[in-house]
């Protein structure tokens, strides 16, 4: 992002396997803002997420905001909207992906369904140290931390939201996010300021080199755009200027 840019990452409860991880998208903000004001006590703050990390940064921002504080912008990184906890697969969106790509489709079929019986095992013996509050080791702690927050995000209500919102969204498009809509259902959340904007990928690979590059050249352009708009704001309403939206806080999950 350059040294012009602070940027700073939130780290989530529970990869030391040690503390339990949250339970609900709220907790976690709550826990993290603070972190956020300890580097800078006021706004305008820029929130950011990747992945369902975009749900904690949505959260965070709506949380600040109700506590009086100004946010400039949120940044979603191809992040899901939390009902594709629930979303099931029906007969009608099956023959579908059979009839545009039945050979990548029934790949993907199989290569679910041993994955799932992998994470089956390691499921039980997971369940089998948290009874006895015991410490996650190394290679369960992963597991862990995604189921953990996969319950949390099904139970995640987003609420609607009046501002400045940017999905960056990755140009290929994974079985389970198809039929959702192109913005994810975030343009029916945010009622003024929303911006979709595609980039090379799928949702790994859009953060991985060479996508990477184009990927931190559209944020940067997000948050020069959103310095303008800013800007240009507060000059019309009092004629005074600051500088607006400088940190970044980026929760991942």
């Amino acid at each position: 992002m350059g040294r012009s840019q602070p940027f700073y990452g939130l780290q989530a409860r529970g990869i030391d396997g040690i503390l339990r991880p949250h339970e609900t998208i709220e907790e976690m903000a709550t826990a993290y803002l603070p972190e956020v004001r300890a580097l800078q006590p006021h706004g305008p703050y820029v929130f950011g997420g990747y992945s369902g990390g975009g749900l904690v940064a949505f959260e965070m921002a709506q949380q600040d905001r109700s506590q009086g504080d100004d946010v400039g912008l949120i940044v979603l990184l191809d992040t899901f909207p939390p009902t594709i906890a629930h979303r099931k697969t029906t007969l009608k969106s099956t023959f579908e992906r059979l009839h545009h790509g039945a050979f990548g489709y029934i790949k993907h079929i199989f290569g679910r369904r041993v994955e799932m019986r992998r994470r089956a095992r390691m499921r039980a013996r997971l369940d089998e140290i948290l009874a006895a509050n015991g410490v996650v080791p190394g290679e369960l702690r992963d597991i862990h931390l995604n189921d953990a927050f996969g319950d949390a995000a099904a139970k995640y209500t987003r609420q609607p939201w009046r501002g400045r919102v940017v999905l960056l969204r990755a140009t290929d498009v994974a079985f389970a996010f198809e039929g959702i809509g192109d913005a994810y259902g975030w343009d029916e959340v945010v009622e003024d300021g929303f911006e979709l904007v595609q980039v090379p990928g799928n949702h790994d690979t859009l953060v991985l080199e060479p996508n990477a590059s184009r990927l931190v050249d559209l944020i940067r352009d997000t948050l020069e755009a959103t310095r303008h708009l800013t800007s240009a704001t507060q000059s019309s309403g009092s004629g005074a200027h600051t500088e607006a939206a400088r940190p970044g806080a980026v929760p991942t999950s």
